[in-house]
């Protein structure tokens, strides 16, 4: 990639779906220069853009992450637990027999039944669980960068078919055009192009730029900080402005804050994790280097699609 080609990647992680015509306005070229660019990233892997739909608006509220504790260092691969099936996310923890699963579902009662049911498992000897209470995104890390991060909330508006066939669309391309995605839901070009901005608008879904560096996937860690209560808004307004830093989510337990960060080599995703830990309201933290089994870009697996209509009816009742 040339310079033209970084700066074309940095407006798209600005703005994922920013047409060619306002990245050619930014980067000083025609918009068919853009086009070509552009697509020309998107088409050998370098680059693609992606919608992350919030849980809440999915009936998926309840968001934790579970660690679990093997019993000897002989974990599974996750693939092959269909308890594990429907976590998006799994990561197995470098200095310990440990997996870390993120999950998930519509109440309380249902963590307490996929907790009891995993410790059944002969390869488990500890199930932990911490409830996310509300997420904010970081810049991004791993080749990940979020459009506008900070506190993401989503409204309680629940979605219709339109709205759930957008979403799957926009999760395997967050630029498809609006005439594209009117012919899928079978409404009109300008009707779409409203309910996609509402949903981006209302955080139903969020934005995620991935760039596939040829050096390989970045060091990743968990970084759970215990974190003063008088200064936990200031310290989440510095956490989602920190190149490195994921997610952030506010949660229960020891650790009142869980960063997912990122950098390119071991001795960086060192030295950012001792800058964190640092910053004013950091009370205590806790580190755990990862390394990363399985990530769907997404926070559920499969609940857009599961409920869906076939694309026939959709179109019948557009």
């Amino acid at each position: 990639m040339d310079d033209l080609d970084e700066r074309l990647i940095g407006e798209l992680a600005h703005d994922g779906r920013a047409s060619f015509r306002t990245l050619a306005d930014r980067t000083g070229i025609s918009p068919s220069a853009a086009r070509t660019r552009v697509t020309r990233l998107i088409d050998s892997g370098v680059v693609g853009v992606f919608a992350q739909a919030h849980p809440a608006v999915l009936g998926q509220p309840v968001i934790h992450l579970l660690t679990l504790t093997g019993r000897t260092g002989d974990l599974p691969d996750p693939d092959t637990v269909p308890a594990l099936d429907g976590s998006a996310w799994i990561a197995r923890v470098t200095t310990a027999p440990a997996l870390l699963v993120q999950m998930s579902t519509p109440d309380l009662d249902t963590v307490r039944a996929e907790m009891a049911h995993l410790g059944t498992l002969p390869w488990v000897e500890h199930v932990r669980a911490d409830i996310y209470v509300r997420l904010h995104a970081g810049p991004g890390a791993g080749g990940l960068t979020h459009t506008q991060p900070g506190p993401w909330t989503a409204e309680a508006r629940p979605l219709d078919d339109t709205d759930l066939a957008l979403v799957a669309r926009l999760r395997t391309d967050g630029r498809a055009a609006y005439t594209d995605l009117a012919a899928a839901v079978g409404r009109s070009v300008a009707a779409t192009r409203a309910r996609v901005l509402h949903l981006l608008a209302g955080g139903a879904v969020r934005l995620t730029t991935v760039v596939r560096h040829p050096a390989g996937p970045a060091e990743q860690a968990q970084l759970a900080l215990r974190a003063d209560a008088h200064r936990r808004a200031s310290l989440l307004t510095t956490l989602t402005g920190t190149p490195g830093v994921d997610y952030i989510a506010e949660s229960t337990g020891d650790h009142d804050l869980h960063c997912s960060i990122g950098a390119p080599t071991v001795p960086e995703l060192a030295a950012l994790t001792t800058t964190l830990a640092a910053l004013p309201g950091v009370l205590s933290h806790t580190v755990q280097p990862v390394r990363v089994l399985r990530h769907r870009l997404a926070w559920t697996s499969g609940v857009v699609e599961q409920r869906l209509p076939p694309p026939h009816a959709r179109v019948a009742h557009a």
